[in-house]
């Protein structure tokens, strides 16, 4: 694998990627405390600075004047959200919660481009839309609405804003829940759907109907509606295109609780899913009409209570009718016919222990993630019981059920063919943040670690699938499962599209069809099964801890290395063959790299198995690589830069958190830049 250069440390609070635009090198913004900085991603230079003037209202700045903090520790945390927009120009955001205040940065000029002033109604969290012009979104308290502010050519006056009512869902970012989806922007950002809560709407439509319907009404009267908005394009403004409820009985649509939308890479279905109480999966049409769904545990229903003697008693003369002397007379006329089985009992004996062995592991929570593959032809959905499921297109059903290794008396053994990687114990210390260290194989059988003992006695449980990336490509997925936070598993997933049937029906003719058809000769299609677990140690110093360790093995943050752009990224078609030239391209090459962070001064890389020369496959490469910093860095986010057109490196933003627990110090970033096996050396 490439070696990397570190660079030196800058203090920072956040730090986003400036994409290129135009003749431009990537940039890199950071804040720390009410100052901007922006500098060149190559030589970390200083190009530009800002200096925000925040200001606190009343209610931060009475609370600020009871506490014992002192004024720059206040203005150090004030910028709670600090990203990028999208798409060109890619304006800075800062948002400072306690002021109410958003300012947008011009990368390309000094001052403010515009300013956003919240008011009294507050935010609890902004960010920019994925749409075709830079537009802020804001969520107010209280769920109340979503405002859309365009940008656009406004100057530094507060933009006009398009507000959406009741959206179900909003971001977090201070929760350790799962990803916020309450919407969803189609993939060239011409089209939003958002998750909102609505009345039904008397068919009458009179004051009094309504008065009437109201009165009687109960909080089930509440349904999920899921809206579509058109982006604003030119001259043409946000507009509601339609709105409609969950295409399933009214009845039914009345008892589900929606959680999260997500458009498909291809545009052509929308996903929606319910909260942790539930396990349902729906997709739909962008028009609205439902093209399936998945519950896996619909037939589970919950053992009834064992009776105690009064029930006992009690059921025992219900619907008699008795003489005087306590003996029966006769059955109750109303005591119904006798129940028709059910479709569970009309199964066969096989179908049955197949049922059960699917729901065996049902903890009675639902959905917890959804993803979808980057083909949009597959969606994974990733559970609180701790198994990754594949759904297919055509049907959607499972076509895969994926998951670690399941407990047993002696423990969860690792066996093959799965590749176990091991991190090799204290090798920051030995090595002292210099150079590149090896991950180890051990001998299998291996035992898997000891999952952490689930609290179901407090929310979010550190349990299933927390998170779940698939790599470029989508041959391979990276899933976490809290409840074993020190183990990454790796998921070979050859799933066949509609580029890759092509190749195999023999419909290439180019030089790149060839090599690409070739390659998949050389590795046929296969199952989907898991392929590698990465297991990370802890550093004995800090084992004792009572908070939050640095060095303790746990898995942070994990990024998949983003393939170089093609000349066709920007060409967008829907139909069957979408994403065929594109893959074709992509399989030039087809080793991809995860990079991961654990909190230790190092970050660790796994590059996916290749076919060497003698033409057999290997396993794959497992790499620490450490940062040689004079001070302590505790590795906690990173994020690529996006990849140039033509370019084979993308150097990685590695950001630490404060080391301390009391806060006192201050977090730091830095940057990784590849270096070609070509160019590395001796």
């Amino acid at each position: 694998m490439a070696s990397w250069d570190i660079s030196a440390l800058y203090r920072h609070s956040a730090s986003v990627i400036v994409p290129s635009a135009g003749h431009r090198r990537d940039r890199i913004v950071s804040c720390h405390r009410e100052r901007v900085v922006l500098r060149d991603l190559g030589s970390l230079q200083v190009i530009r600075t800002w200096t925000l003037p925040i200001a606190l209202n009343s209610d931060a700045r009475n609370k600020d004047n009871n506490s014992s903090a002192a004024s720059p520790a206040a203005a150090a945390a004030a910028i709670t959200t600090f990203t990028v927009s999208p798409k060109a120009p890619h304006y800075i955001l800062a948002f400072v919660k306690q002021s109410n205040t958003a300012w947008i940065l011009d990368p390309d000029q000094d001052g403010e481009k515009a300013r956003i002033d919240i008011g009294a109604e507050g935010a609890v969290a902004m960010g920019w839309a994925d749409a075709l012009e830079p537009t802020v979104m804001s969520w107010s308290a209280h769920h109340l609405r979503l405002s859309l502010f365009p940008l656009g050519e406004t100057t530094a006056a507060s933009p006009p804003a398009f507000h959406i009512l009741s959206p179900k869902v909003s971001p977090s970012p201070g929760s350790s829940s799962s990803t916020y989806a309450g919407h969803s922007f189609h993939p060239d950002g011409t089209f939003l759907v958002s998750l909102e809560r609505s009345r039904p709407v008397s068919s009458t439509g009179s004051a009094a109907s309504a008065a009437a319907s109201s009165s009687t009404s109960s909080s089930l009267s509440l349904y999920d509606t899921i809206s579509m908005y058109s982006a604003r394009s030119g001259e043409a403004e946000w507009a509601l295109v339609k709105s409609f409820p969950l295409p399933i009985a009214p009845a039914q649509a009345a008892q589900v609780d929606l959680a999260g939308v997500k458009w498909s890479p291809c545009g052509r279905y929308i996903a929606a899913w319910t909260s942790a109480t539930d396990y349902r999966v729906y997709v739909m049409s962008p028009l609205g009409h439902l093209l399936g769904s998945f519950a896996p545990y619909a037939d589970i229903v919950p053992d009834a209570p064992a009776p105690t003697a009064a029930k006992k008693s009690a059921a025992s003369t219900a619907g008699r009718i008795t003489r005087p002397n306590g003996k029966p007379l006769a059955k109750a006329s109303n005591a119904g016919p006798t129940p028709a089985p059910t479709a569970r009992a009309a199964q066969s004996d096989h179908d049955r222990s197949r049922s059960e062995r699917s729901t065996s592991s049902y903890v009675g929570l639902g959905v917890r993630t959804v993803e979808w593959h980057p083909s949009g032809e597959y969606l994974t959905v990733g559970g609180w019981d701790g198994k990754m499921r594949i759904l297919t297109r055509f049907g959607w059903v499972a076509i895969a059920e994926l998951g670690l290794p399941a407990p047993s008396p002696g423990g969860a053994k690792i066996a093959a063919p799965v590749v176990v990687w091991r991190e090799p114990a204290q090798w920051v210390e030995k090595t002292r943040g210099r150079g590149i260290v090896s991950f180890e194989r051990p001998n299998l059988p291996y035992p898997l670690p000891t999952p952490i003992a689930v609290d179901f006695g407090r929310p979010n449980p550190r349990m299933g699938i927390e998170k779940l990336r698939f790599s470029p490509s989508g041959a391979w997925c990276a899933v976490l499962n809290p409840g074993y936070p020190t183990a990454m598993a790796l998921y070979a997933l050859p799933l066949p599209t509609s580029a890759s049937a092509g190749a195999h029906m023999g419909t290439s003719t180019t030089a790149s069809d060839e090599q690409q058809k070739s390659r998949k000769a050389a590795r046929p299609l296969g199952r989907s099964r898991l392929h590698t677990i990465l297991l990370f140690t802890a550093d004995p110093a800090n084992t004792d801890s009572t908070s939050s360790a640095v060095g303790d093995g746990r898995i942070r943050d994990f990024q998949w290395q983003p393939r170089p752009r093609t000349a066709r990224d920007h060409d967008l078609d829907y139909g069957e063959e979408t994403f065929a030239a594109d893959e074709a391209d992509k399989a030039e090459d087809d080793s991809e790299t995860l990079v991961v962070v654990t909190g230790k001064k190092g970050f660790a890389t796994w590059r996916s198995p290749r076919i060497g020369i003698n033409g057999e496959e290997d396993q794959g490469v497992a790499e620490c690589v450490g940062l040689p910093a004079q001070t302590d860095f505790a590795s906690a986010s990173l994020s690529f830069a996006t990849p140039a057109r033509g370019s084979t490196t993308m150097p990685l933003v590695i950001s630490s958190s404060p080391i301390s627990a009391a806060g006192n110090s201050e977090a730091t970033f830095c940057v990784a830049y590849p270096v070609p096996a070509t160019d590395a050396g001796p």
